[in-house]
């Protein structure tokens, strides 16, 4: 039996402060997706994540990023570049009310879904 392995043009950028006590869900969650995604990329910092997005030409970037970095990818004006397809805010704890996860969705269609599964 073959096994066939498609990958499309994807990067997966995860941007979180690397002291933060869920980290080690953020690496299990991309070492998971790592058979589908071309790239990934773990950012500390939105300066780190601002500058991979703007100098790469993948087809789709996906982002998950932590509830302390999500105002930054709005300030920054991360989510209008083009090639970002998605963001995923990571949020096991539940940190964000419902409200500003509303609020987020209405600043940009990107921000499809509070992320907040913990198993995979």
């Amino acid at each position: 039996m073959t096994t066939m392995t498609c990958k499309m043009s994807f990067a997966l950028v995860t941007v979180a402060d690397s002291n933060i006590p869920d980290y080690k869900e953020i690496n299990s969650i991309t070492g998971k997706v790592r058979e589908l995604i071309n790239h990934t990329v773990k950012c500390n910092a939105i300066s780190e994540c601002e500058e991979f997005v703007r100098s790469v030409r993948y087809k789709h970037i996906i982002l998950i990023v932590t509830p302390d970095m999500i105002n930054e990818i709005f300030v920054q004006n991360i989510h209008q570049i083009r090639h970002v397809q998605s963001i995923f805010l990571f949020d096991p704890n539940v940190t964000m009310d419902s409200h500003c996860v509303y609020e987020l969705r209405r600043l940009s269609y990107k921000v499809c879904i509070q992320f907040i599964l913990t198993t995979l």
